[in-house]
C-alpha cells in the first residue's frame, strides 16, 4: 500500500508539470522552469541524506512538497489563461454563470486538491517550534529557514501587484524607484539628472532589479521575497524567544501585515526595510531573555542595517534612535561607560562603511549637492509645509494609521502593553516604538504605507494575544484553530490586491497606450506630465530625458516650470497626463483610458 502511495504521488506529480506546461502562455516558460527547478532543489535538499528510501511513504513528505507548490501553480496559470476563454464563457453560458465565474470556481477546485500537500509540507518545513522528537537542532534552523522562504514566497507572490500574478504594479512610487533605478544602468546620475525623493540606497537595490527584467517589476518581485523572507525569518526567531511560532502564528503574521491596507500595492520603502529592523530588534531581545552578551559583530550588523535604512528613507530611524537609547542604558547597567563608548564608537564605525561609498558615488559624479538638497534640504524643508503644532500633527498621524489599518495598529498597540518575561523586554519595545511613532508621524500628510514600518512590533503582539487566549486553545485547540483560519481567510478575502490576479493587461492605460505608440513608429520619446510616475516610462522600456520625469508631493515651482520648458522645446514626442487635459499648441490627444481606480490618463501626440 505505502509503495502504491508513492507511485501515485509521482504520478500525480508528474500530471501536474504536465498540466501547468499546457496552460501556461508560451512566454511564461520560464516561471515553470524556475519554480520546477527551485522545487525539485528543495526536495533534493530535504531527502540529500535519504537516498534509500526514495520509494517509501513515511510522515515525512517528499514529492509532496513538489505536489503542493505545483497545484497552486496550477490555480493561478489556470485562472490567468482561462478566465477569459472562449471555453470558460461557453461553460458559463451552460452553467448560468460568467466565464471568469466558472475559471474561479474551477481555480478553487484545484485548489482543494492542494491541501492535503500542504499540510504536509506544513508539518516539515512550517512547524519549527524547536527541536522536535527524532529531529536534531540542525534540522529545526534549517526548517524554519526553508519553512519562511516558502511561505514569503507565497505571501509575496498572492498580495503584491510586483508578482507576476499580475500584469503591472499600479502604485506610482515603485514606478519612480525603478525608473531611476533603469536611469542608474543608464549613467543617469540620482538627483542630478534624474529627480526623486526617497534615499539613493533605494535606488541602487531597484537597479539590481532592472538587471533581471528591465520592462517588468520580475526583479522588483524577487527582492521583495528575499524582504519578506528576512522578516519574517527573524520575527519568527523573536516569537521563539517570547514563547514559540510555528506555521500558524507565521501564517497569521504573514496574513496580518501582508493583507494590510499599508501594505498598499506592495514594493514600498518600509516593506524593504523590514527585515532590518526585525533583525535589529531580535538581537536586543536575545541580548535581554538569554542575558547574554552582543557579540561586536553583531553591534556591526546592526550598525550597517541602520545606515541602510538611513539611504532609503530616514523617517524610519526612529526606530533606531529609540532602540540604541535603550541599549545605551543595558550596556550601561551591564559594562558601564567603557562597554557604551566602545559599542558607539563600533555603531558610528558601521554607519561609515556604508556612508561613504555612497558619498564618494555621488562626489565622483559632481552630485553630492544635488544628494544633499534633493534627499535631505528639500525634504525637510518643502514636504507639505503647514502651520499646525507639532503635537497635533502626530496624533492626526497616529489615529489615521489606527484607522487605516486597524488588524495590524491592534496588534502594535497590544505589543506597547503587553507583559513580558523579562521587564527589560517591555522597555526596549516601549522606546524604539514610541520613538518609531514619533518620527514617523512628524509630517501633516500621514500616508496610509507609513504605518508598515511599525509591522516590525506585530510578532510581539501576536505572541502576547496567544498567551491571553492559551487557556482557550487547549480546551477547544480544533475550534480555535478553525476560527482562526476562518478570521484569516476572510482578511485574504478583502485584501484589495488579490481580486486583481490575472487580470488582463489589455485593460491598463500603461500597455494600451504603449501599443499605441510603437504602433506607430518613429519616435516614442515620452513625458509623464503634471504627476506622479504612472508606470508609462516601465512598460516601454524608457528612461526619461527630462530630469523632472513626473512631479512628486512636494511644493518646487522648479518642477513644473522645467517640465514645461521640455514641451516647449518640443523635446517629447508623446506625453501622458493623469486626469488634468494638457493644454499646449504643439501636441494634440491621440488616446485616453481610465484606470481601475477611476483615474482618467490621457495620451498626446506632437503635432506633425
Amino acid at each position: 500500500m505505502r509503495r502504491a502511495k508513492a507511485i501515485a504521488t509521482w504520478v500525480t506529480g508528474v500530471v501536474s508539470v504536465s498540466a501547468l506546461v499546457a496552460l501556461c502562455a508560451p512566454a511564461e516558460w520560464w516561471l515553470v522552469v524556475l519554480v520546477c527547478a527551485a522545487v525539485v532543489a528543495l526536495w533534493v535538499m530535504s531527502n540529500r541524506r535519504q537516498w534509500d528510501s526514495l520509494w517509501r511513504y513515511g510522515d515525512r513528505p517528499r514529492l509532496w512538497v513538489l505536489l503542493a507548490v505545483l497545484l497552486l501553480l496550477l490555480v493561478a496559470m489556470f485562472q490567468i489563461r482561462w478566465k477569459d476563454s472562449a471555453l470558460a464563457e461557453q461553460l458559463g453560458a451552460q452553467w448560468h454563470m460568467s466565464g471568469r465565474s466558472v475559471a474561479i470556481l474551477v481555480s478553487w477546485a484545484l485548489a482543494l486538491f492542494s491541501l492535503p500537500a500542504l499540510v504536509k509540507v506544513s508539518k516539515r518545513y512550517l512547524v519549527p517550534l524547536g527541536v522536535s522528537e527524532g529531529y536534531g537542532e540542525g534540522y529545526s534552523r534549517w526548517a524554519s529557514v526553508w519553512g519562511t522562504l516558502l511561505l514569503a514566497g507565497v505571501v509575496v507572490t498572492v498580495f503584491s501587484r510586483s508578482s507576476p500574478l499580475y500584469p503591472l504594479n499600479i502604485w506610482c512610487d515603485p514606478h519612480c524607484f525603478f525608473t531611476v533605478g533603469k536611469g542608474i544602468l543608464d549613467d543617469a546620475v540620482p538627483y542630478r539628472d534624474l529627480y526623486e525623493q526617497k534615499g539613493p540606497l533605494l535606488y541602487f537595490l531597484h537597479a539590481g532589479a532592472a538587471l533581471v527584467s528591465y520592462d517588468t517589476f520580475t526583479g522588483v518581485w524577487l527582492l521583495e521575497w528575499l524582504a519578506a523572507w528576512g522578516f519574517l525569518y527573524f520575527s519568527h526567531k523573536t516569537m521563539r524567544l517570547l514563547g514559540g511560532s510555528g506555521a500558524g502564528k507565521l501564517t497569521v503574521l504573514a496574513v496580518v501585515v501582508y493583507c494590510s491596507p499599508c501594505f498598499s500595492y506592495g514594493d514600498s520603502a518600509e516593506e524593504l526595510c523590514l527585515p532590518l529592523l526585525a533583525g535589529t530588534l531580535w538581537v536586543a531581545v536575545r541580548a535581554v531573555v538569554e542575558e547574554r552578551r552582543m557579540p561586536f559583530w553583531q553591534w556591526f550588523v546592526v550598525a550597517l542595517g541602520a545606515a541602510a535604512v538611513l539611504w532609503i528613507k530616514y523617517t524610519m530611524l526612529g526606530f533606531y534612535v529609540g532602540w540604541g537609547v535603550f541599549m545605551a542604558w543595558l550596556m550601561w547597567r551591564r559594562h558601564g561607560m567603557t562597554g557604551v563608548m566602545s559599542r558607539f564608537l563600533l555603531f558610528v564605525f558601521g554607519v561609515m562603511v556604508v556612508t561613504i561609498p555612497i558619498f564618494n558615488y555621488f562626489m565622483g559624479h559632481d552630485a553630492d549637492s544635488f544628494l544633499r538638497e534633493a534627499y535631505f534640504g528639500n525634504n525637510l524643508e518643502h514636504y507639505h509645509a503647514t502651520g499646525r503644532p507639532l503635537w497635533s500633527v502626530w496624533l492626526y498621524g497616529i489615529a489615521n494609521a489606527a484607522m487605516q489599518s486597524p488588524l495590524l495598529f491592534m496588534a502594535v498597540l497590544v505589543a506597547l502593553v503587553a507583559r513580558y518575561p523579562r521587564r527589560d523586554v517591555a522597555l526596549l519595545v516601549r522606546f524604539s516604538l514610541v520613538a518609531s511613532l514619533l518620527v514617523l508621524y512628524c509630517r501633516p500628510e500621514a500616508y496610509v504605507y507609513y504605518a508598515l514600518a511599525l509591522a516590525v512590533f506585530v510578532p510581539l503582539g501576536l505572541n502576547a494575544l496567544w498567551r491571553a487566549v492559551s487557556g482557550v486553545v487547549e480546551r477547544s485547540p480544533v475550534a480555535w484553530r478553525a476560527v482562526v483560519a476562518v478570521c484569516c481567510a476572510v482578511v485574504v478575502a478583502l485584501s484589495p490586491n488579490v481580486w486583481h490576479i490575472g487580470d488582463s493587461r489589455d485593460d491598463l492605460p500603461q500597455y494600451r497606450f504603449a501599443h499605441k505608440i510603437e504602433s506607430c513608429g518613429g519616435d516614442s520619446l515620452l513625458l509623464n506630465y503634471g504627476t506622479l510616475d504612472g508606470g508609462f516610462y516601465t512598460v516601454l522600456g524608457q528612461v526619461p530625458q527630462c530630469r523632472f520625469f513626473g512631479t512628486f508631493n512636494i511644493d518646487l515651482p522648479e518642477m513644473g516650470r522645467s517640465q514645461r520648458e521640455f514641451l516647449d522645446e518640443g523635446n517629447a514626442a508623446w506625453v501622458v497626463t493623469e486626469e488634468e487635459p494638457l493644454e499646449h499648441a504643439r501636441y494634440e490627444l491621440a488616446d485616453s483610458a481610465m484606470s481601475e481606480d477611476g483615474h482618467m490618463w490621457r495620451l498626446y501626440k506632437i503635432r506633425n
